[in-house]
């Protein structure tokens, strides 16, 4: 039955279907088809299969007709051919109107490609014209080369430097560098501008070899060693501080006062008002400018020869000639202040101090100058005013710093100041909050801040002078920094104080009694030097060191000296009275606040009694906050030939035990951070006191 059934079906399938079904079964693949090969550029076959009858016959889009295909086939030639835009276009951005031109093509051409109405015969053209936008372009960048070979060097050395850039700036990347980086960045934007415009601008003149080697060479030049070096340098003292001593050759007009500064002052700055007049001369000051001298410690008294340290050597202080004593120490009771008057040789001392004094500040082969502190006491006159120039390469803000005071206490003070070519600035002392400083007085020295907006990269100059009506305070050096945080270290110079260390850790100062801005209150104070072979300090030989005391502070006697010696516009005012005590001022920058020993340097003497020379008062404006401390002789049996006034310095110190110190135990002075003002003094105010020299303040603990 089964049988009959199988042969039933192979007789209605038929022998060829069976035959196929055969074929097909028995020759079925045992290898794993591989995946197509990707194309990263496919391209239509341009011959597409016709459609056929059966089944499909290759056609792999059986309802695309043949001009659909052609459609397609050329669109995806011009795909192909904007694919490469960027390689192309690529090619040519050192020529930017031959980039122009292609990119143009480029547009064109993608335009007419995603367009889906266009035909067949714009989609060869836009391919034609693309072709031949790239062809020519490869052509046009070919002739511009040969016909402006001198270009290319100077180009590609320019685009090598601009290169570079980062590698420059990223060294100027500080706020006190801001202003070079504006320079150096303003100078390779030129250079940029080249690169940009290209060897073959759109518009406008194709670039000459010269034009670019010059911007090169500009740009090579500002970032060379030799250039950039000293502006970082600059830029670098000024985020510190610059200095700029006064210079009486800056003072430019017909000044009324033009006398010379009076030979017998050694300090020149004066905590009560200046107003006295010699018989037979106009009411002073009648002197201009001024600065501070230092005199000789022996007989016969006389401003040093030389007011310079090394390399210029010094002219040492002439000693007395043998069976002369010494000049008198103030407050000393024995009778030798004849003894200067007794004749002696000649010193040109004098005529040589007085001749520094009014001429340039030595340069630095003349020697350094023992002390930098001068003063301008007038701006009075036909168009006068003070002037000077600095080169300046940082930030473009800067902030200037001086110091000023009254001459007298009935000035109208007025003060302005131009800088470069700007119109004139009014200065304001006063409480007000944008004040340049306090009001000026006549016992206090004050600084002045000036905001120095918009100054120039390179030279800059500042004038000052009065407004009308008006009478200038006195005004000493000027301070120059970039670096607004700066100022403690501004009023550290201007005062002559020495930090312990530079950071806040700061536990004590030390005031420079010869550099720092100070007041005296009579003509006859004094800063001397004293040196020499036979100097000793605590009994310890010191032949190679130099100290500079202030003398005459305290008592009333007047200093002597010889007056054949000492005759330029001599001046005996202000001078010490019963209601003028003869106080010496300077100030301390107190690091913190809290309490401060205070130590020091003195010469002893022989005969420093409970009266005289034996006590050094200080205190502030407070009068609770004072301190004395002992200062006794040297107690020695020499005599007083022996040079003991001018050889024997001491030294004391309020928190050394077995100090004599009143109030008793009392070993410090209350200081506030920042200025502070201290008055010096003899034994309750009105004692002599002995010369005295530098001064430091330590603070202690606060248990003490």
């Amino acid at each position: 039955m089964k049988r009959k059934n199988i042969l039933k079906f192979v007789s209605l399938l038929g022998i060829g279907s069976f035959v196929m079904l055969a074929a097909t079964s028995c020759t079925s693949a045992t290898a794993p088809t591989p995946n197509p090969t990707p194309n990263p550029e496919p391209k239509p076959d341009p011959m597409p299969n016709p459609p056929s009858g059966g089944m499909n016959d290759g056609n792999t889009n059986p309802g695309m007709d043949t001009a659909a295909q052609e459609l397609a086939s050329a669109k995806a030639a011009l795909t192909t051919l904007t694919n490469r835009e960027s390689e192309k276009v690529g090619l040519y951005v050192d020529y930017a109107k031959i980039k122009a031109d292609l990119t143009s093509a480029y547009t064109v051409a993608k335009t007419t490609s995603d367009s889906s109405t266009s035909t067949l015969d714009q989609v060869k053209t836009a391919t034609s014209k693309l072709q031949t936008a790239i062809d020519k372009a490869a052509s046009d960048k070919q002739k511009f080369e040969q016909d402006h070979k001198d270009l290319l060097m100077p180009y590609s050395e320019l685009k090598t430097t601009l290169s570079q850039k980062n590698a420059t700036v990223v060294l100027l990347n500080q706020p006190k560098y801001s202003a070079i980086l504006n320079k150096i960045n303003s100078i390779y934007a030129q250079g940029e501008e080249v690169v940009i415009r290209t060897l073959d601008p759109v518009s406008g003149a194709i670039p000459t070899a010269a034009s670019i080697t010059k911007v090169n060479d500009e740009i090579n030049k500002a970032i060379s060693e030799n250039q950039l070096k000293p502006k970082k340098d600059n830029a670098d003292a000024f985020a510190n501080y610059q200095f700029f001593k006064l210079d009486k050759t800056k003072i430019m007009g017909m000044s009324t006062n033009m006398m010379k500064q009076p030979q017998n002052y050694s300090f020149v700055g004066y905590s009560v008002g200046v107003t006295g007049m010699q018989s037979g001369q106009t009411t002073i000051p009648n002197w201009n400018f001024a600065q501070r001298i230092v005199w000789s410690s022996g007989a016969p008294r006389a401003p040093l020869a030389s007011q310079t340290e090394t390399p210029q050597a010094e002219t040492p202080p002439m000693s007395a000639p043998q069976g002369v004593e010494p000049a008198q120490q103030q407050g000393d009771s024995s009778p030798k202040q004849a003894s200067e008057t007794q004749e002696v040789s000649p010193t040109p001392a004098a005529e040589v101090q007085a001749q520094q004094a009014d001429t340039e500040q030595p340069a630095t082969s003349q020697g350094t100058p023992l002390t930098d502190v001068s003063w301008i006491y007038s701006l009075s006159g036909t168009d006068v005013k003070y002037t000077f120039t600095f080169n300046y390469f940082g930030p473009s803000m800067a902030y200037l710093y001086f110091p000023y005071k009254l001459v007298k206490s009935d000035d109208s003070v007025g003060l302005q100041y131009k800088l470069n070519n700007n119109n004139p600035v009014a200065l304001n002392f006063g409480s007000e909050t944008n004040a340049n400083g306090p009001a000026a007085s006549v016992d206090n020295i004050n600084v002045a801040k000036v905001n120095l907006a918009n100054l120039n990269f390179g030279e800059n100059t500042i004038e000052f002078s009065v407004p009308m009506n008006k009478v200038a305070p006195m005004i000493g050096n000027m301070y120059i920094t970039s670096d607004v945080a700066n100022q403690g270290a501004v009023y550290n110079q201007i005062f002559g104080n020495t930090n312990s260390s530079s950071d806040a850790a700061a536990t004590s100062v030390t005031v420079d009694m010869l550099k720092g801005y100070s007041l005296a209150s009579d003509w006859s104070t004094v800063i001397s030097q004293y040196a020499g072979n036979d100097l000793t300090v605590d009994n310890m030989q010191k032949p190679n060191e130099k100290f500079y005391l202030v003398g005459y502070v305290g008592g009333k006697s007047p200093r002597t000296y010889r007056e054949s010696d000492v005759t330029m516009n001599v001046q005996k005012s202000p001078a010490v009275s019963d209601t003028n005590k003869r106080d010496y001022i300077f100030y301390v920058n107190a690091p913190k606040d809290g309490a401060y020993s205070i130590s020091g340097v003195y010469i002893s003497g022989t005969q420093n009694t409970e009266i005289a020379n034996s006590w050094l008062q200080f205190k502030t404006g407070d009068e609770t906050n004072v301190l004395q401390v002992e200062t006794p002789g040297n107690n020695n049996t020499e005599k007083v030939a022996s040079g003991n006034w001018t050889t024997k310095l001491a030294t004391f110190d309020t928190a050394r035990e077995n100090t004599k110190l009143n109030p008793e135990g009392k070993k410090t002075l209350n200081l506030k951070a920042g200025l502070n003002k201290i008055i010096v003094n003899g034994k309750d105010g009105t004692g002599d006191a002995p010369n005295f020299g530098n001064i430091t303040f330590t603070l202690m603990n606060p248990s003490m």
